[in-house]
Protein backbone atom coordinates (compact mmCIF):
# COMPACT_ATOMS: atom_id res chain seq x y z
CA UNK A 1 0.00 0.00 0.00
CA UNK A 2 1.49 3.75 -0.78
CA UNK A 3 1.03 6.34 2.09
CA UNK A 4 1.00 10.10 2.37
CA UNK A 5 1.58 12.73 4.64
CA UNK A 6 -0.81 15.52 4.28
CA UNK A 7 -2.10 18.99 5.51
CA UNK A 8 -5.74 19.04 6.26
CA UNK A 9 -8.00 21.54 6.41
CA UNK A 10 -10.58 23.53 9.40
CA UNK A 11 -13.63 22.02 9.15
CA UNK A 12 -15.33 25.08 7.41
CA UNK A 13 -12.91 24.54 4.49
CA UNK A 14 -12.51 21.05 4.31
CA UNK A 15 -17.11 21.08 4.07
CA UNK A 16 -16.65 23.75 1.20
CA UNK A 17 -14.40 21.13 -0.83
CA UNK A 18 -16.39 18.18 0.04
CA UNK A 19 -19.36 20.41 -1.17
CA UNK A 20 -17.41 20.42 -5.00
CA UNK A 21 -16.76 16.65 -4.18
CA UNK A 22 -20.26 16.23 -3.95
CA UNK A 23 -21.65 17.90 -6.32
CA UNK A 24 -19.50 15.92 -8.77
CA UNK A 25 -21.18 13.09 -7.59
CA UNK A 26 -24.34 13.88 -7.69
CA UNK A 27 -24.04 14.72 -11.08
CA UNK A 28 -22.61 11.95 -12.09
CA UNK A 29 -19.24 12.81 -13.13
CA UNK A 30 -16.84 11.54 -10.71
CA UNK A 31 -16.91 10.38 -6.75
CA UNK A 32 -13.63 8.63 -6.73
CA UNK A 33 -12.51 10.91 -4.09
CA UNK A 34 -15.13 10.34 -1.26
CA UNK A 35 -15.61 6.10 -2.85
CA UNK A 36 -11.98 5.82 -1.59
CA UNK A 37 -12.84 7.98 1.77
CA UNK A 38 -10.55 10.41 1.44
CA UNK A 39 -10.94 13.77 3.43
CA UNK A 40 -9.82 17.48 1.35
CA UNK A 41 -6.08 17.58 1.53
CA UNK A 42 -2.77 19.20 0.38
CA UNK A 43 -0.12 16.16 0.32
CA UNK A 44 3.54 17.23 1.81
CA UNK A 45 5.09 13.73 0.83
CA UNK A 46 3.81 10.07 -1.12
CA UNK A 47 5.56 7.08 -1.03
CA UNK A 48 4.90 4.30 -2.92
CA UNK A 49 5.81 1.43 -0.28
CA UNK A 50 8.14 1.69 2.53
CA UNK A 51 7.38 1.52 6.36
CA UNK A 52 4.76 3.80 7.61
CA UNK A 53 5.26 3.90 11.08
CA UNK A 54 8.69 5.53 10.70
CA UNK A 55 6.83 8.42 9.80
CA UNK A 56 4.89 8.85 12.94
CA UNK A 57 7.64 10.07 15.35
CA UNK A 58 8.82 12.67 13.09
CA UNK A 59 5.38 13.81 11.79
CA UNK A 60 4.79 14.21 15.50
CA UNK A 61 7.73 16.23 15.92
CA UNK A 62 6.69 18.22 12.51
CA UNK A 63 3.02 18.77 13.81
CA UNK A 64 4.49 20.23 17.41
CA UNK A 65 6.99 22.86 15.51
CA UNK A 66 4.43 24.53 13.48
CA UNK A 67 1.19 26.48 13.97
CA UNK A 68 -2.08 26.44 12.21
CA UNK A 69 -1.86 28.80 9.03
CA UNK A 70 -3.72 30.32 6.76
CA UNK A 71 -4.14 28.58 2.69
CA UNK A 72 -5.94 30.08 -0.09
CA UNK A 73 -7.26 27.66 -2.84
CA UNK A 74 -7.50 30.40 -5.59
CA UNK A 75 -7.13 28.62 -9.38
CA UNK A 76 -7.59 25.30 -10.93
CA UNK A 77 -5.12 23.25 -12.49
CA UNK A 78 -4.57 19.14 -13.99
CA UNK A 79 -1.21 16.99 -14.68
CA UNK A 80 -0.59 15.20 -17.18
CA UNK A 81 -0.05 12.23 -15.90
CA UNK A 82 -1.94 8.82 -16.11
CA UNK A 83 -4.31 9.87 -13.38
CA UNK A 84 -5.14 13.32 -14.79
CA UNK A 85 -6.19 14.94 -11.43
CA UNK A 86 -7.69 18.14 -11.60
CA UNK A 87 -6.87 19.79 -8.24
CA UNK A 88 -7.60 23.65 -7.04
CA UNK A 89 -4.07 25.36 -6.59
CA UNK A 90 -3.32 27.24 -3.01
CA UNK A 91 -1.18 30.13 -3.54
CA UNK A 92 2.15 29.27 -2.81
CA UNK A 93 2.94 31.63 0.33
CA UNK A 94 6.01 31.71 2.08
CA UNK A 95 4.56 29.59 5.01
CA UNK A 96 3.36 26.82 2.75
CA UNK A 97 6.57 26.60 1.35
CA UNK A 98 8.45 26.45 4.22
CA UNK A 99 6.27 24.21 6.02
CA UNK A 100 6.74 21.62 2.74
CA UNK A 101 10.41 21.83 3.12
CA UNK A 102 10.51 21.38 7.17
CA UNK A 103 8.59 18.38 6.96
CA UNK A 104 10.82 17.22 4.54
CA UNK A 105 14.05 17.97 7.07
CA UNK A 106 12.06 16.02 9.50
CA UNK A 107 12.03 13.27 7.29
CA UNK A 108 15.37 13.39 5.48
CA UNK A 109 17.08 10.49 7.95
CA UNK A 110 14.56 8.24 6.88
CA UNK A 111 14.86 7.47 3.43
CA UNK A 112 11.72 6.66 2.65
CA UNK A 113 11.47 6.89 -0.75
CA UNK A 114 9.07 10.05 -1.33
CA UNK A 115 7.91 9.88 -4.74
CA UNK A 116 9.93 12.95 -6.73
CA UNK A 117 7.05 15.21 -7.62
CA UNK A 118 6.49 15.38 -3.96
CA UNK A 119 10.13 16.89 -3.51
CA UNK A 120 11.37 19.95 -1.81
CA UNK A 121 12.42 22.14 -5.40
CA UNK A 122 10.01 19.89 -7.65
CA UNK A 123 6.50 20.66 -5.45
CA UNK A 124 3.40 21.74 -6.92
CA UNK A 125 1.34 22.54 -3.76
CA UNK A 126 -2.48 21.21 -4.79
CA UNK A 127 -5.72 19.81 -3.39
CA UNK A 128 -6.72 17.14 -5.49
CA UNK A 129 -10.86 17.74 -6.62
CA UNK A 130 -10.98 14.61 -9.10
CA UNK A 131 -8.59 11.82 -10.42
CA UNK A 132 -8.72 9.00 -12.60
CA UNK A 133 -11.36 10.15 -14.84
CA UNK A 134 -10.98 8.70 -18.39
CA UNK A 135 -13.64 9.81 -20.71
CA UNK A 136 -13.01 13.56 -22.14
CA UNK A 137 -16.68 14.44 -22.02
CA UNK A 138 -16.36 13.84 -18.34
CA UNK A 139 -12.63 15.23 -17.57
CA UNK A 140 -14.73 18.53 -19.15
CA UNK A 141 -17.35 18.57 -17.31
CA UNK A 142 -15.30 18.25 -14.16
CA UNK A 143 -13.29 21.16 -15.00
CA UNK A 144 -15.98 23.15 -16.07
CA UNK A 145 -17.79 22.32 -12.49
CA UNK A 146 -14.36 23.64 -10.74
CA UNK A 147 -14.58 26.22 -12.90
CA UNK A 148 -17.78 27.45 -12.22
CA UNK A 149 -17.03 26.69 -8.25
CA UNK A 150 -16.56 30.32 -6.05
CA UNK A 151 -12.71 30.70 -5.52
CA UNK A 152 -10.83 31.61 -3.87
CA UNK A 153 -11.47 28.70 -1.04
CA UNK A 154 -10.09 30.71 2.07
CA UNK A 155 -9.17 28.74 5.14
CA UNK A 156 -6.68 27.47 7.36
CA UNK A 157 -4.46 24.31 6.96
CA UNK A 158 -5.46 22.31 11.16
CA UNK A 159 -3.99 19.22 11.37
CA UNK A 160 -1.48 17.11 9.29
CA UNK A 161 -2.29 13.36 9.11
CA UNK A 162 -0.36 10.19 7.76
CA UNK A 163 -2.74 8.18 5.38
CA UNK A 164 -2.62 4.55 3.62
CA UNK A 165 -4.20 4.00 0.77
CA UNK A 166 -6.61 2.81 -1.04
CA UNK A 167 -9.05 2.77 0.47
CA UNK A 168 -7.70 5.92 2.58
CA UNK A 169 -7.48 4.72 6.37
CA UNK A 170 -5.56 7.26 8.33
CA UNK A 171 -3.13 5.74 10.45
CA UNK A 172 -2.29 9.52 13.01
CA UNK A 173 -3.15 12.57 12.98
CA UNK A 174 -1.82 15.63 14.75
CA UNK A 175 -3.35 18.77 15.54
CA UNK A 176 -1.08 22.47 14.94
CA UNK A 177 -1.26 24.94 17.51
Amino acid sequence: MAFGVCLYFDSNTEKKVFSVWQKLADEGLTSSLLDAGFKPHIALAVFEQGNVECLYGPTKTFAESIKSFEIFLCSIGSFPIKTRPIFYSPVPTKQLIETHALFHNHISSEDLGCEKYYLPGNWIPHCTIACNIENEDTYRDVFWNCYNTELPITGNVARVGIVEYPPAKEMQCFELK
